[in-house]
């Protein structure tokens, strides 16, 4: 896992890409790997599943694990920017400390991929969505990532929202690359 092929954090989620496969059993839903994963969430009074877990690596070393929580299951990467609903990616912690630069190059890797040339508005959403990660995180702290239609993107980061940047195209944006990696 070195070298220009292969990006530090990857836009966040290269790892969704493996949980989308996985059809999570009752024991993987609640615990991976020491951590713990609803089997549902309920975002602005709809409940969306756990679809997967899977993790991040850099080298030998488990940067985070991530959950994906859709309103209805899919094992197609590719459905899941375009699914009706709200969506939730929950990332836990679990390497020392994962730098806020380090988290904003991932997101601007994975934006340079998924929005190219952005509009003046996207390009505004993206850079409000990147000063969102203006600390570290440590283990035992979360990230989440939830998109509320008619709402936005809300960035949660250490149990407290960052923002809610608004519209979906920023948010397809944002997941394309996370499940798709």
């Amino acid at each position: 896992m070195s070298g220009k092929g292969m990006r530090w954090f990857g836009l966040a989620l290269p790892a969704l890409a493996v949980l989308l496969p996985l059809l999570v059993s009752e024991v993987s839903a609640r615990d991976f790997k020491g951590v713990s994963f609803a089997d549902e969430s309920l975002i602005q009074g709809r409940t969306c599943r756990l679809n997967g877990v899977g993790v991040r690596k850099k080298f030998l070393f488990d940067i985070y694990y991530a959950g994906l929580y859709l309103p209805e299951p899919t094992q197609d990467p590719g459905k899941v920017p375009a699914l009706d609903g709200p969506k939730r990616v929950l990332m836990h912690v679990v390497y020392k400390e994962v730098t806020a630069d380090k988290w904003v190059e991932g997101w601007k890797e994975g934006f340079a991929v998924t929005a190219p040339r952005p509009n003046a508005d996207l390009a505004a959403r993206i850079e409000k969505f990147l000063a969102c990660f203006d600390q570290p995180v440590k283990s035992g702290e979360r990230v989440q990532i939830t998109y509320v239609p008619n709402q936005g993107t809300e960035v949660m980061i250490k149990d407290k929202v960052k923002a809610t940047i608004p519209g979906a195209r920023f948010h397809d944006r944002a997941l394309e690359h996370l499940v798709r990696q």
